[in-house]
């Protein structure tokens, strides 16, 4: 040092070092370099090299410091600045290799100093493989250069987390474990990725399984995790199972590896949204459904829209449809279990569990909406509804040939004998038997014509011949006459009125009285036909009173006669003159004229005079002269002789006079004649 003496020499201390001659303090030439250390009396900033990745020697060590654990080596440069740590390799490469071309394996060192490679199989071989020599002697010149620098380490730095370090040698923390906090140690790092999570090599902290897959275990080491989410699932971020997270009820996941409940891969990359899987119509998806058509609706009584969690029933009053069953048509079993909307049921119809089903004929649905079968009601008296109708006058009843009573499904066909009867004639309601002295056709009742009766017929067992059922009249009845010959022609000696119910009016017979007139009983039966009236006759089928005629001079015709000379009219005593109901008596101081003995016509006044003493008469009244008390003979016989035309009497036809045997005329009674013969 300056001012010795004596020339002491003294060592440079530990940690510098004296590279020249003449040094003169004891701060020699300077600190050893990093990396280095300088024991007392060295000569050189690198007297010795630190000597091994867990041996550090920052600027003026005088000895080496092992690093400590937790923490790794670092070369420094000139300034200070650290160039390298960890494995020591640039790049990032682990000391003591170096990669060699793809599939090549990597360079090994160590072996007695010479380089090796070793092989993708593992095996160590000592030549280089044909065309990778100038790529193997590049690597080799790194792996030396490295492998100096790692003798030459000049400070140590904790391990940041996701790396741990052991003997200077800083290295990731595997796949599978994570290092979250600096200094660890060991390849344990921290703790094993947690179930949920990954951790690729050097994570610090774990990485949530990203969505679509899931992580069933620990210690996962890539983004995989375990596997993807099941179908009819999804997996949210951090998922531990395959099944974490079902579709919802309506969509379904027929894909793996779905990441929203939208159960979907149709997803917009920037904004992640994604459209909603949705179940088919037709169909129903429950939680985890797999497939848009997971499950049949089910039946008419249910229907499916697009989206359905769940089959809805139809709505009262309501039917479902489907791709083949329209709204307005009547459905088919085609596609009953496959309904996706519901139609609220047209007029005219009504709907049982979703099934839209025609008003019955006899019925009309006049509303949406109806839901029993009864509809809105039955059709109207008068009317009929075909099946599907809307109205309860939907159709006429068609005319007086057809009834139709409340509820009917289609006009009834007027029975044989019978007449339509409430309402005009389109709209009857009713029917009825056509009653005695009616006839009946096409459903309209009409008198017997005068001249006719009508009686009916009585019914046979059951009705056979009367309404349909159930509209049979019950038997005992009778059934009602169809043609207007009703029953027949008015018996001969009676008369019919239209609406007659009897060809006479009873028994045709008469009684004579004590008297010297005869009569007849007057019968009655209830409409029937009546007796042609006492002085007139008829044949069949007479129409009126007046029948054929005036009985016939000489004749008389008691009620009901068939024939102008019904009966004589009887005697000498007697006269008939035309239309006599009943013979006459000749009047006292007459006599009969015309006709024969018993068929006289008129009678004539006696015109003899009393002659003188011892005289006689040219003429002379007949001996049928009525004289007193009602014998025959005049009050005074003179020669007892008849006038020789006695027998040669009578009356025109209309009765209108008599006339004497000798052509002379007297008048008729004019009480007993009917005036002319226009009123036959």
């Amino acid at each position: 040092p300056p001012g010795s003496s004596t020339p002491v020499a003294q060592k440079c201390a530990a940690g510098r070092y004296g590279s020249a001659a003449g040094l003169s303090t004891a701060a020699c030439s300077g600190p050893c370099s990093a990396g280095y250390y300088c024991p007392e009396g060295s000569t050189s900033a690198e007297q010795v090299p630190c000597g091994g990745i867990q041996w550090f020697c920052p600027e003026g060590s005088g000895d080496r410091v092992l690093v400590t654990e937790g923490y790794y080596t670092i070369t420094v440069d000139n300034e200070g600045n650290g160039v390298g740590g960890g494995g020591g390799a640039p790049g990032g490469k682990a000391s003591g290799t170096a990669a060699l071309p793809h599939g090549h394996g990597r360079i090994l060192t160590g072996l007695q100093g010479h380089a090796a490679y070793e092989s993708a199989s593992g095996a160590a071989h000592h030549a280089l493989p044909s065309g990778v020599a100038d790529a193997a002697a590049r690597d080799l010149d790194l792996l030396r250069r490295t492998k100096e620098a790692e003798r030459h380490r000049g400070w140590q730095i904790i391990s940041e987390p996701g790396t741990y370090s052991h003997r200077g040698l800083k290295r990731d923390c595997p796949a599978g474990r994570y290092g979250n906090v600096p200094g660890l140690k060991s390849a344990d790092c921290t703790a094993a990725c947690s179930p949920g999570h990954f951790c690729p090599k050097g994570s610090a902290l774990p990485t949530a399984c990203p969505k679509g897959t899931y992580g069933a275990t620990e210690g996962l080491g890539d983004a995989k995790c375990s596997g993807q989410a099941t179908l009819g699932h999804y997996t949210p971020t951090a998922s531990t199972s395959a099944t974490e997270v079902v579709c919802p009820a309506g969509r379904y996941g027929d894909s793996l590896g779905l990441t929203t409940d939208a159960c979907s891969h149709d997803c917009d990359a920037a904004s992640g949204f994604c459209e909603d899987s949705v179940c088919k119509e037709g169909y129903y998806c429950p939680p985890a459904s797999v497939s848009k058509a997971q499950a049949e609706c089910g039946g008419s009584a249910f229907f499916c829209p697009k989206g359905s969690a769940l089959p809805t029933p139809v709505a009262t009053g309501y039917y479902t449809v489907g791709s083949l069953s329209k709204p307005g048509e009547y459905q088919t079993d085609d596609d009953v279990n496959i309904r996706y909307d519901q139609v609220i049921c047209e007029p005219g119809t009504y709907c049982i569990d979703g099934v839209r089903i025609p008003c019955p004929a006899g019925r009309f649905g006049g509303e949406s909406g109806l839901s029993h079968h009864t509809c809105s009601g039955p059709a109207e008296a008068g009317y009929y509804t075909p099946i599907e109708s809307v109205s309860a006058r939907q159709v006429d009843c068609g005319g007086t040939f057809n009834y139709c009573p409340e509820g009917s499904p289609e006009p009834v066909p007027v029975g044989v004998g019978n007449y339509s009867v409430d309402g005009p004639a389109a709209n009857r309601a009713w029917t009825m038997t056509c009653e005695p002295g009616f006839y009946c056709a096409a459903g309209v009742k009409r008198m017997c014509p005068a001249g006719r009766y009508g009686k009916p017929h009585p019914t046979p067992p059951h009705g056979s011949l009367t309404h349909r059922a159930p509209y049979a009249y019950p038997t005992g009845t009778y059934i009602g006459l169809s043609s207007e010959e009703c029953s027949g022609p008015c018996k001969a000696g009676y008369y019919c009125p239209a609406g007659s119910t009897w060809h006479r009016g009873g028994q045709d017979t008469y009684t004579r009285r004590t008297s010297d007139k005869y009569t007849f009983a007057e019968v009655k039966d209830g409409g029937g036909g009546l007796p042609c009236p006492a002085g007139r006759w008829g044949g069949e089928g007479m129409t009126t009173d007046k029948c054929e005629g005036l009985c016939a001079a000489g004749y008389f015709c008691p009620v009901g006669s068939i024939s102008p000379t019904q009966t004589s009219c009887g005697a000498e005593t007697l006269y008939c003159p035309p239309g006599s109901g009943e013979p006459l008596n000749v009047t006292k101081g007459y006599y009969a004229t015309g006709g024969t003995v018993t068929t006289r016509t008129g009678q004539a006044e006696c015109l003899a005079q009393t002659a003188p003493d011892g005289a006689r008469l040219e003429e002379i009244c007949p001996s049928t002269t009525v004289g007193e008390g009602g014998l025959l003979g005049p009050d005074r016989w003179y020669d007892g002789m008849y006038d020789p035309f006695e027998y040669t009497r009578s009356v025109n036809e209309d009765g209108a006079e008599a006339q004497y045997g000798g052509g002379q005329s007297v008048p008729a009674d004019p009480s007993q004649t009917e005036g002319s013969a226009s009123m036959n």
